[in-house]
């Protein structure tokens, strides 16, 4: 068996082809018109994307042969029983982590119902599960596959969409609400 040993970098791989992103995304919000708003929200979910591939695949290391770590079943790759050896600092950042998750959902697209904001989020927090159990069994990428951080990501969601709804609450607020001399006649 070959002997394959090396790390890949966030920033070898992950802020190239954000840049890249960024850019496309840009000149495209050009093409259609996009307002300002609009394209600063779209760059910044590029921006959280990339953040969030950073923070839960890199740095990504490849370890084939003699060298390789994982060994055993699959299942010794997975704690799939909720909150047993649960760390704390973990479960809080990945719920800070998929924070704008929540936010970024409603205001980019028509995901405005919790149930589909939490839905998608779920399904984002799977995704990057079974792409670190993927490539912890196939490349010995050194990261594992955790129920505990599917709860705290969808947490995290559900933070989120509640900060959109308030702010979107308080902007529609603000809006019904008259301004000049007629309001000052109210007070």
């Amino acid at each position: 068996m070959p002997d394959i040993r090396f790390t890949l970098s966030a920033l070898e791989v992950v802020v190239p082809a954000a840049l890249v992103a960024a850019i496309i995304v840009i000149a495209v919000s050009r093409r259609h018109r996009a307002d300002a708003a609009t394209t600063a929200w779209r760059v910044a979910a590029v921006a959280y994307v990339a953040a969030l591939v950073s923070a839960t695949l890199f740095p990504f290391q490849v370890l084939i042969g003699p060298y390789a770590p994982v060994s055993g079943d699959w299942w010794d790759s997975i704690n799939p029983i909720p909150l047993v050896g649960l760390d704390p600092r973990n479960f809080l950042l990945n719920i800070a982590m998929t924070v704008p998750l929540g936010i970024l959902l409603p205001v980019l697209t028509r995901r405005r119902s919790l149930r589909a904001v939490l839905t998608a989020g779920l399904a984002t927090s799977l995704g990057i599960e079974v792409t670190q159990y993927i490539c912890l069994r196939l490349l010995s990428s050194g990261r594992s596959s955790d129920i505990d951080d599917v709860i705290a990501n969808v947490i995290g969601v559900a933070i989120g969409y509640a900060v959109y709804r308030v702010v979107a609450a308080w902007r529609l607020n603000s809006q019904r609400r008259p301004t000049g001399p007629a309001a000052r006649l109210r007070d």
